[in-house]
């Protein structure tokens, strides 16, 4: 392989296929960035057949090699259905903050609601642009489990208790970042 073809890390590709498993179709998926370290995760599938994903782009500074820098940056990406950059929006954190997307769901009216395991609720319109971050008062326990979304619109997720030995449902208020009354699953 001539050393141009050479590519250093990681790389994403959209792949469609019909139930059967025939007219597999892959694409490679392009990122705005020049940075090649970092990783994708929580990828979801919006209803108008376009794909958005949490990236965490990380860099290293080794100036000081007895105390090396690590930075995280974060962004969320959108592609249409055929692989095609939408938009990239750079999700602002404080400072030095490490942040995963523990789950993205899209609402009725097309925003995109990203939760993230620090009890955060990030929301954006379907241009990418940032509408709000809500910090969720309640304790989870650091962890937001299932995300339901009915038909309605309302969100339900399930959290745990402190000890991870028992399960609870509740309703998720997205305008107002709050968290309903707990109902433990029973076991």
């Amino acid at each position: 392989i001539p050393i141009e073809e050479v590519y250093y890390g990681p790389s994403y590709y959209l792949i469609s296929m019909n139930l059967d498993g025939s007219d597999m179709k892959k694409q490679k998926l392009e990122l705005e960035t020049e940075n090649t370290s970092g990783w994708m995760s929580n990828i979801k599938l919006l209803k108008d057949g376009s794909v958005v994903a949490f990236r965490e782009e990380g860099s290293e500074d080794w100036s000081d090699p007895e105390n090396p820098i690590y930075k995280a940056e974060y962004a969320l990406y959108k592609w249409d259905a055929e692989g095609k950059p939408q938009w990239c929006t750079k999700i602002k954190t404080k400072e030095d903050e490490y942040i995963y997307a523990q789950s993205i769901i899209e609402d009725n009216g097309g925003k995109i609601i990203m939760l993230t395991g620090d009890n955060m609720i990030y929301t954006f319109d379907k241009d990418g642009k940032e509408i709000s971050q809500k910090e969720i008062p309640q304790s989870t326990n650091g962890y937001i489990g299932q995300v339901i979304v009915k038909k309605d619109g309302s969100v339900f997720v399930t959290s745990y208790n402190e000890e991870w030995t028992k399960i609870f449902v509740s309703e998720l208020d997205l305008a107002a970042g709050t968290m309903g009354e707990k109902v433990e699953v029973p076991s």
